[in-house]
């Protein structure tokens, strides 16, 4: 992922460990809380045939207008931007162009050993 994104929105991909039963979880932290909890909801499975295809889309098309979402936090993708909502509404903005670029690094860590679920 370009460092200079990563820097811009103070991105960190963490394994977590539980202390309970030692098992692996990866989360998102971005300066940003919804995003975060935004990508947290997505698995690399879904992100690849529900998410991508989406954000192609709306890259593709100065038109579109694609609503997307995980459990929480709903988007709405447009060709130089999306907009983050949860249930109070409106929350946050940022370009297509990055937002694909931090959804494939997601994607990639989720896909690097080691897996969420794992022991270690």
């Amino acid at each position: 992922m370009n460092q200079n994104i990563i820097n811009l929105y103070k991105i960190e991909f963490i394994n977590k460990i539980s202390q309970y039963d030692q098992k692996i979880t990866k989360i998102p932290n971005l300066k940003n809380d919804t995003f975060s909890a935004f990508l947290f909801d997505w698995n690399a499975d879904e992100i690849n045939k529900l998410l991508l295809p989406d954000i192609e889309e709306a890259l593709s098309s100065a038109t579109s207008e694609i609503e997307n979402g995980s459990e929480t936090i709903s988007i709405i993708l447009y060709q130089d931007k999306v907009d983050f909502y949860d249930d109070n509404g409106f929350t946050y903005q940022i370009t297509t162009k990055d937002f694909k670029e931090i959804v494939i690094g997601w994607r990639d860590f989720l896909l690097t050993p080691p897996l969420n679920g794992n022991k270690v």
